[in-house]
């Protein structure tokens, strides 16, 4: 019987309605994404992005019932993505764990120049300062990018032990996070002043591999 409906094609529908939905899901992630960093937050709302989706507000709470179950996603959507452009890059830089950290911190600087990622944290943390759940998701956003330095700098200098991984990958965050500070426009995108960029790929990897441990 499982053959004659594979056969007669009777699994079809149902496979292109869990891909409509598939799409339909993305499609929703990505204009929330927008809405927060275009928009700010006081505009993070179902019935915006919903709009902006050209949807009903009852299509919208189908997927995502809750704006903080919104939230929720998004930010593990943004951590996936994150994730496959560390794996592309390491693929493209296989075995050698100074050439991955550097690839990863040259990645990060490039992508904070980016005005859609640059306009979305920026509205998380002031969304952060307002909700009590937006700032628990801010928490759980930056820890998850320390332990990805945390790995990098593990990779390049074993003998440091796992506090001092932890701060050196807090110290270097807050260089690449700071650095959005002196970011000025350049026609559409965001640009470091000259050499800044460079510089700061160059004290994080030097504070990577640093042999000293206080402990």
């Amino acid at each position: 019987m499982a053959d004659s409906k594979k056969k007669n094609g009777l699994g079809r529908p149902e496979r292109s309605y869990q891909e409509k939905a598939r799409r339909r899901r993305a499609q929703i992630l990505k204009t929330a994404r927008a809405v927060l960093a275009r928009e700010g937050w006081p505009n993070f709302k179902l019935r915006t992005v919903a709009a902006r989706c050209g949807i009903s507000l009852g299509n919208m709470q189908y997927y995502f019932p809750t704006k903080k179950e919104l939230l929720h996603t998004l930010i593990e959507d943004i951590h996936s993505a994150y994730d496959a452009e560390y794996e592309k890059l390491f693929r493209r830089i296989d075995g050698d764990p100074e050439a991955r950290f550097v690839g990863v911190v040259d990645f990060l600087l490039k992508d904070l120049r980016k005005p859609l990622v640059r306009g979305f944290f920026f509205q998380f943390w002031a969304m952060a300062g307002h909700d009590r759940y937006a700032e628990e998701q801010m928490e759980f956003t930056y820890d998850y990018y320390r332990r990805v330095l945390e790995r990098l700098i593990g990779a390049m200098n074993p003998r440091l032990s796992a506090t001092e991984r932890r701060g050196r990958a807090a110290a270097i965050q807050s260089l690449i996070e700071g650095s959005t500070l002196t970011l000025r426009r350049n026609g559409r995108g965001w640009r470091h002043p000259p050499g800044l960029h460079e510089l700061i790929v160059q004290r994080s990897l030097q504070l990577a591999i640093d042999a000293s441990d206080p402990e």
